[in-house]
């Protein structure tokens, strides 16, 4: 039979992609996004509009020069699920105050951040040319985004010599950082802080934190990139660097990054993300059933796995986006049909003419 491409028999939006690994081999992505509401009280219902899959990612503003909001998701493998909250944190009872906590937890994974109202480094010059930097009080404060912007992180390219700038490459876009012989007057201190390395000092380094997707160009993202020089040129172009690893497609937080793959049945606890204060969610364990038909052979049931977890508390949805990838080298043109169902859809007994993909 002809190939018939992707069916769907979902509510959920499932999309293909044919891609290249490092070593050039072609291999198909199924990628399942389902959408789902998120009631005050946690409970979830299956969303009338389902978000679209972002191949290409998208930005809180001008793309390099602003956080990343959707990491692209289309790559062709992952070692593990992340985990990304989109939003706002949420002083407690909706009084103004100068500090608060935000904190987060998916199974073992837990993000907890310190929230302060706005506060600045101000500038001071002795008689004899000393200089010193003293932090302003916070600023009361009710809602703060939880973004990149607002956690430690930026440059400072104000010197006249270059090896005295200094940036943050974990967060470029954020703000706190300060160069030797810095020629600024006043620097806006992060809102958004590790409450066991809070700041102290202009020359302090802490982790920045957020609960949003990490840049491709940023650490430790870049650092799984691999090397990108003449010998690569020479013998690789343009298949990916010989060191190049595939943690480099893991983009939440390295503390909301799983260690291996969450099942998609766990349990949501958000503190203070939401203005209700606390929110728990139990995901709903819904695993997409995908599978592959070659022609001439028998159907096969691939493994799925969940990729990505996003409670968008700005929206109150939750999105869970699944992946199957299937290594399609020299048989291309042999794929005959792609099927997508629910686990209510399939039999509980598999037909003998399922293979199961271990």
């Amino acid at each position: 039979m002809a190939y018939q491409g992707l069916e769907n028999k979902t509510d959920s939006m499932a999309k293909l992609a044919l891609l290249a690994d490092e070593n050039g081999r072609d291999v198909l992505l199924i990628l399942v996004k389902t959408t789902y509401d998120i009631a005050e009280n946690g409970s979830l219902t299956l969303s009338d509009e389902q978000e679209s899959i972002c191949f290409e990612g998208e930005y809180n503003g001008e793309p390099g020069k602003s956080s990343l909001k959707i990491a692209p998701e289309a790559n062709f493998e992952k070692l593990a699920t992340d985990v990304v909250l989109i939003g706002h944190g949420y002083a407690p009872g909706g009084q103004p105050v100068t500090r608060f906590d935000v904190g987060l937890q998916v199974a073992n994974l837990r993000q907890h951040i310190r929230v302060f109202g706005d506060r600045v480094w101000q500038k001071r010059v002795t008689a004899n040319r000393i200089v010193t930097w003293i932090m302003s009080h916070p600023q009361p404060v009710t809602k703060v985004p939880l973004i990149y912007e607002k956690a430690f992180g930026g440059q400072d390219l104000t010197p006249d010599d270059e090896k005295h700038h200094a940036f943050e490459p974990r967060n470029l876009v954020g703000t706190g950082v300060i160069a030797k012989h810095s020629k600024l007057d006043k620097v806006a201190l992060p809102n958004l802080e590790d409450p066991k390395q809070l700041i102290e000092s202009p020359t302090d380094r802490p982790q920045p934190m957020g609960m949003g997707f990490v840049s491709p160009d940023w650490q430790p993202r870049l650092g799984y990139a691999g090397t990108y020089d003449k010998n690569w040129e020479n013998t690789r172009l343009p298949m990916l660097p010989l060191d190049f690893n595939r943690a480099f497609f893991n983009a939440a937080h390295p503390k909301l990054t799983a260690q291996g793959f969450l099942q998609g049945s766990e349990v949501i606890h958000a503190i203070n993300a939401t203005p209700q204060g606390r929110l728990s969610v139990q995901m709903p364990g819904d695993k997409p059933v995908i599978k592959m038909k070659y022609q001439y052979r028998d159907s096969k049931i691939l493994e799925t796995k969940l990729d990505t977890v996003v409670i968008n508390t700005d929206e109150m949805t939750l999105s869970l986006l699944w992946r199957a990838t299937e290594d399609v080298f020299n048989r291309i043109y042999k794929m005959e049909k792609i099927t997508v169902e629910n686990q209510q859809q399939v039999q509980q007994i598999i037909p003998d003419d399922y293979e199961l993909l271990a």
